[in-house]
């Protein structure tokens, strides 16, 4: 009776060591998806500040060039 329940005992050890294998692969595959997260989220948002960067100047620009537009046709209209 009590080799059975130690064969048994032994079993249930070898599925837990397995559990807790495939638990610590798990956990570093989280680890790994959290650093490449991370990566990828500082990435976009130094590129979000320099499409903002970009988007600023382009409006400035077009201002710039509608207003030149503008007085071009209120000089043209005085002549």
């Amino acid at each position: 009776m009590v080799k059975l329940s130690e064969k048994e005992r032994d079993s249930l050890e070898d599925v837990k060591n397995e559990a807790e294998a495939y638990m610590l692969k798990e956990l570093s595959l989280l680890k790994w998806q959290e650093k490449a997260t991370k990566f990828a989220l500082d990435d976009t948002g130094g590129k979000m500040d320099e499409l903002q960067g970009n988007v600023a100047t382009l409006e400035e620009n077009l201002k710039a060039e509608r207003d030149k537009i503008q007085d071009s046709k209120t000089n043209s209209q005085r002549v």
